[in-house]
């Protein structure tokens, strides 16, 4: 072949790849416009559809997805389609799988645009002048940096650990950026338990029927008490090291550069207040499924606060934007909870349920709360070893209908999101976990395991415990 050729061919194949990319892109764009119409609208044509352009955009984002996302999505993919093969599934069967899990997808697409009017209101020079000036000891930075990270990733998701970074990061020692990631990791986790941002909740809710509001008192109480443990075990941990109060690092003469512009920080908390009421109301009064809110008050509310800052003619900037920046960045989600999807349509449909029914009830009995206890620690511990929670709960889900223990859909929803939330602090392959690992430049291991693990195993059976009067008392 000659020179020409070969050139004639690399230029084929690469155009097929742009071609390739530019579809993906596209597809990622206009998969939360049909989902979201399909749901509110009720319309099937507008679901089928959204199935169809999810399938496509599997093939699509194989080849782009890399790492444990990539493996983990192609082995549940390749073991799924076996199955269902060998149980002579219906094409209806295939379809519900590759549909079972697109709300997440959705989410995690629409979620990053809620954090665009951030960059354009000149909120964080006013906290980060309010941390400098305020913040003089050891342990305030620990509480700051927790309580601020609970109070944004509420409403922000994980941008609310980008904000941090783009705060904190790099500034004052090593021991202090440690500190501040921990504390981090710890603020962010709290929020799994009721946020109806995250996808723990998102996810529980549209599996066990329960609604946001139901469960808001509750997560908001575990919350609180692992807010509370984090924070006493960072004083003890003072107390044992003797470690200084005072930042010696800061100083008068650097503190005067920093203002606060306290209306800034008052209208912050009032549009992050008012997003999560209007989501309560709306879920409250006309019943929509949160993770069709959810997506939908991440595409219209910042609008909403872009117009209140004058800021909408930005708006051609900040699409192009997010088309180039964060669109492309979905394979691995698509990949990851697809094959999760179609493997829990493959359980549902083979009754290999059945298996991890017998093995939980022979574990726990008929008792549901040691089930529930069971369910929660299953979920950590696979985490641990890399499984994906959003795997092992679709399985787990998937067999409920096995069991013959009589479930309270709240008791079920708190066990599984425990597990998640334990699971985030101390899984090295956990999002937040990598996340904070490429910051700090350390292994994930020595983030999740060395730094989180007597956290972890005292937040456990604190929560049980809470759960237990909650079950006794409320439930």
């Amino acid at each position: 072949m000659g020179t020409q050729e070969i050139e004639t061919t690399q230029t084929f194949q690469q155009g097929r790849r742009n071609a390739a990319y530019s579809i993906r892109i596209a597809l990622t764009g206009v998969l939360p416009f049909f989902f979201l119409s399909g749901s509110f609208l009720h319309a099937n044509f507008l679901m089928v559809s959204a199935t169809v352009i999810m399938a496509a955009l599997l093939v699509l984002s194989a080849p782009a997805a890399h790492g444990i996302s990539k493996i983990v999505g192609f082995s549940l993919i390749g073991l799924a389609s076996l199955i269902l093969i060998l149980s002579k599934a219906q094409v209806s069967d295939w379809s519900h799988g590759i549909a079972a899990n697109m709300d997440l997808i959705v989410l995690f697409v629409t979620l990053p645009f809620l954090s665009v009017p951030l960059r354009y209101g000149n909120y964080l020079a006013s906290v980060e002048g309010l941390f400098r000036r305020n913040v003089k000891k050891n342990f305030q930075v620990y509480g700051f940096v927790m309580i601020f990270t609970f109070l944004t990733g509420a409403v922000f998701n994980l941008a609310a650990i980008h904000i941090v970074n783009q705060l904190l990061g790099g500034k004052g020692g090593k021991e202090r950026q440690e500190l501040i990631a921990l504390a981090s990791i710890r603020g962010f986790t709290a929020c799994i338990f009721w946020s109806p941002n995250f996808f723990s909740v998102g996810l529980v809710l549209s599996m066990t029927g329960v609604h946001w509001i139901d469960l808001f008192p509750y997560g908001v109480l575990i919350s609180i008490s692992v807010l509370a443990l984090g924070f006493a075990l960072d004083v003890i941990h003072k107390w044992i090291y003797k470690v200084p109060q005072v930042m010696h690092e800061e100083n008068a003469a650097k503190e005067e550069k920093y203002s606060v512009d306290y209306r800034k920080l008052l209208e912050l908390m009032a549009f992050g207040l008012l997003l999560l009421v209007v989501i309560v109301l709306l879920e409250t009064w006309y019943k929509i499924e949160i993770l069709v809110l959810v997506p939908t008050a991440s595409l219209i509310f910042p609008l909403i606060w872009l117009g209140y800052l004058h800021k909408l003619s930005a708006l051609p900037e900040i699409i192009t934007d997010y088309c180039q920046q964060e669109l492309p960045r979905h394979a691995n989600e698509v990949v990851l909870f697809t094959g999760a999807g179609i493997f829990g349509a493959a359980l549902t449909v083979s009754y290999l349920g059945n298996y991890f029914v017998t093995a939980l009830e022979k574990v726990a009995g008929q008792d549901p709360f040691v089930s529930m206890m069971a369910i929660s620690l299953c979920i950590t511990a696979l985490f641990i070893i890399g499984l994906n929670p959003i795997i092992t709960i679709t399985a787990m889900v998937s067999s409920l209908p096995l069991f013959t223990v009589q479930w309270d859909p709240m008791l079920l929803a708190l066990g599984l999101i425990v597990g998640w939330g334990v699971g985030i602090v101390i899984s090295p392959f956990a999002a937040l976990n990598l996340m904070m690992a490429g910051m700090l430049d350390k292994s994930p291991l020595e983030i999740a395991i060395r730094k989180n693990y007597v956290y972890a195993l005292m937040m456990l059976p604190l929560i049980w415990g809470l759960i237990a009067i909650f079950n006794k008392y409320f439930f």
